[in-house]
């Protein structure tokens, strides 16, 4: 859940400054805040006082939580019923991170060196035919050279 920089203290005080024949916006460059920002909590707030607003978020969270564990006994609910065993695998090192493939390396640059290229992704071609194509006349001329 996103962190509010102003609490629910601030956010009626600001409210309350309107009622003092302040004007939205000079409000609200003083608070530094976007006046849109202001006539959502208008909105949202309206007349309700400290006590209602912190009650209001005691019950969204309480939501939030209540949503959560339902979600999760669903889910458990529809794989008792298909008789499936849910588990909850962890990914290898592999799929994790990086890791070096070490042929990998070889192969591409033993392409990037024959076909006279200092990029080592000059072999990826769309079209298979272009790419064998452009394989074949790189070994030709690699082979020419080495003749003479």
């Amino acid at each position: 859940m996103k962190i509010s920089r102003y609490t629910e203290a601030q956010i009626l005080g600001i409210l309350c400054e309107t009622e003092r024949r302040m004007p939205v916006a000079s409000l609200c460059r003083a608070h530094r805040m976007s006046s849109a920002l202001f006539y959502k909590w208008r909105a949202k707030y309206g007349e309700m006082d400290a006590s209602l607003i912190s009650q209001m978020k005691v019950m969204e969270d309480e939501n939030r939580r209540l949503k959560r564990m339902h979600a999760g006994l669903s889910r458990r609910k529809a794989a008792r019923e298909q008789d499936i065993i849910l588990e909850i695998v962890r990914l290898l090192r592999a799929k994790r991170g990086f890791v070096l493939l070490p042929r990998r390396w070889i192969v591409v640059r033993l392409f990037a060196w024959a076909t006279c290229c200092r990029r080592l992704v000059k072999d990826y071609e769309r079209c298979a035919s272009t790419l064998a194509a452009t394989h074949t006349v790189a070994f030709a001329g690699f082979m020419f050279r080495n003749a003479a």
